[in-house]
């Protein structure tokens, strides 16, 4: 049974961080509060794939390894000076969400507040956050220091379940900062496994030779961790749109380092005896050796039968690139592929373990994110795309990009990936005339930024079409769809002289105790009828000050006002000669946030406002 472990701190300095909302126009600088309300929200969970190119039943399947069984949010209020835990709900899967998918959808309840908050969603957690949040009032507790302290552990020895009957569904974490409202509805927050994977395989290419002289009969874990945090530390989080993956592993504070080993012996599929082992071995994040020491590094010993031996040999391989020891990290999967086999190994796993390389060689394939999304996999070579769809408005778009990625390189025929010449439009079933795609091939192993534009949708009908990227036999189809619906756009300009855009700053200079002289800005949007989004919020780095804004748009204006909106905006108050004494520098900031929906994507524009003096010669 696995057991749970969970430890804690508490240090936090509370500030509030000022918003407006749409009934609300002045908010007082002793802080914003929850305003009583909820708001049921649909988020909607994503979750890297790494799938087979050819349909297998695997120990533990691809729709096992997302499976979700329990959902907490976990919320953090968010000011200048950090974020700090505010309230913990349960969420419940949605009617008609797909159990697996890459994609799932699930119900959350969330507090209307006048404050933006960090929503951290953690799955398969089962009751650990509850016995977490009994044991006393975390209320102001520092995010960093809350969550860093919710660890995983298992016995010395243990293994993770993975048996496709009986198995442990896999923690996963993710988190999107938001100002909750009443017209939010939907949120997307993308999710990462706290557990690496570990293939080990006879390379596919050279099969039949290597199956001559080698058959796989196990694999032993060394130097693994006995604990796991379920959420990396943020210093280690790299975030690219809506992906997220992390550079460095995030180890507990006590982690134990288990020397082993801890043996595996199942081939069953999509492993296959004498040959693979798939789909079994699940471990915690562990750090690479600083000083290069070989028994401090996490590596596999593969034990199996050369030639026409009855006992087994045993070789070390380490997790080593480009003249360095790798990390294990989360939610990267790391295939062991053996190349060849030319003698016997040692006779103990552990004389394996303490001694050098011998008689056998392998390479380490690992996928990091990379800004992908899906990646195929025949078993020697990988196809990795960012995207899977794209959503388009009616008068078309210009180079919305996706990124494409494979290792194909064959020593005979075309290296890298490119696009099927046959780009069909779903409906007529033709060619497509009306996207344009650049480039149309790649190199191996070079990230490839792809480009698609579309031409205006004048066909009184939505329309889609699938563009399939190829690497050997390896397929990776990508769906376009064009809607009708117009596009989402927001424009601010000056209300008078220049009339020009507004750059996204706007500076107020101080004449001391005299008040300014308030700035006219147009704001419009379109679509028309959508939901338009305006609220206020700090600026990192300057202590913040309100400033006034009439008429109050601040908050969710819809139905009667289509736009354009004529603001007053200004500095609330005068500087007197006392402030700029104690603060020759005097700057105080505000920064105003601007979004429209047309329900297929969000478009947002800021406008930062600043008050600044500045001394005399």
């Amino acid at each position: 049974m696995m057991k749970r472990v969970c430890k804690y701190s508490l240090s936090a300095i509370i500030f509030s961080l000022l918003t407006f909302s749409c009934n609300e126009g002045e908010i007082n600088e002793n802080g914003s509060e929850f305003t009583g309300e909820e708001r049921e929200i649909v988020f909607s969970m994503n979750v890297p794939v790494i799938s087979e190119a050819a349909s297998k039943f695997r120990s533990i399947s691809p729709d096992q390894e997302n499976t979700i069984r329990t959902i907490d949010l976990l919320a953090f209020r968010k000011d200048n000076t950090g974020s700090y835990f505010d309230y913990h709900y349960e969420g419940k899967l949605a009617t008609g969400n797909t159990p697996g998918s890459s994609t799932q959808n699930c119900r959350i309840n969330v507090r209307l507040a006048k404050y933006e908050q960090e929503l951290v969603i953690i799955t398969n957690a089962g009751s650990l956050i509850d016995s977490i949040i009994e044991l006393k009032n975390w209320r102001d507790t520092s995010k960093d220091d809350f969550l860093s302290n919710l660890e995983y552990e298992l016995p010395q020895g243990a293994q993770w379940k993975a048996s496709a009957s009986d198995y442990d569904a896999l923690p996963m974490w993710g988190e999107i900062s938001a100002t909750i409202t009443q017209n939010t509805s939907q949120l997307s927050v993308p999710l990462l496994r706290m557990l690496a994977k570990i293939d080990v395989q006879l390379d596919e290419a050279k099969l039949e030779s290597l199956r001559s002289v080698f058959k796989l009969k196990s694999v032993s874990l060394y130097n693994t961790r006995t604990k796991g945090r379920i959420v990396p530390n943020s210093a280690a989080v790299q975030k690219s749109g809506n992906n997220l993956s992390v550079t460095a592993p995030s180890l507990p504070g006590t982690s134990e380092r288990y020397l082993g080993p801890i043996v595996y012996r199942d081939f069953s599929s999509p492993g296959t005896p004498d040959v693979a082992m798939k789909g079994a071995i699940y471990t915690f994040e562990a750090e690479a050796p600083v000083n290069g020491d070989t028994l401090e590094a996490t590596c596999v010993v593969v034990g199996g039968l050369y030639g026409t031996d009855t006992s087994e040999s045993f070789y070390r391989i380490d997790f080593y690139q480009d003249g360095t020891f790798k990390d294990i990290l989360r939610n990267n999967r790391y295939l062991v592929n053996i190349v060849s086999v030319t003698g016997r190994g040692y006779k103990t796993s552990d004389e394996a373990f303490v001694g050098k390389a011998v008689n056998m060689s392998a390479n380490i394939l690992i996928w990091k994110d990379d800004n992908m999304y899906d990646v195929v996999f025949d078993g020697q070579w990988y196809l990795s795309v960012s995207r899977d769809s794209i959503l388009m408005s009616r008068e078309g778009q210009d180079n919305l990009e996706l990124f494409v990625k494979t290792d194909y390189n064959p020593s005979l025929g075309q290296t890298g990936w490119y696009i099927d010449n046959n780009i069909i439009d779903n409906a007529t079933k033709q060619p497509c005339t009306w996207l344009i795609v650049s480039p149309k091939e790649g190199d191996p192993n070079e990230l490839k930024n792809v480009k698609i534009s579309a031409i205006e949708n004048d066909t009184g009908s939505p329309r889609s079409a699938v563009i399939t990227f190829v690497a050997g036999r390896l397929r990776y189809p990508v769906t376009i769809y064009q809607s009708l619906l117009e596009r989402a756009s927001i424009t601010i300009n000056y209300r008078y002289e220049p009339f020009t855009e507004v750059p996204g700053e706007i500076i107020f200079p101080i004449t001391l105790g005299q008040a300014n002289s308030p700035v006219m800005i147009k704001v419009d949007w379109t679509p028309k009828k959508a939901d338009f989004v305006a609220y206020k919020t700090t600026v990192a780095g300057i202590p913040y000050s309100l400033f006034g804004v009439v008429p109050n748009i601040l908050g969710v204006t819809s139905g009667g006002n289509d736009g354009p909106l004529i603001i007053a905006i200004a500095p609330d108050g005068t500087v007197s000669q006392e402030d700029v004494r104690n603060e020759p520098n005097y700057q105080r900031a505000m920064k105003l946030v601007f979004s429209v929906s047309n329900g297929l994507n969000t478009v947002e524009k800021t406008v930062v406002l600043k008050h600044v003096y500045s001394p005399p010669n």
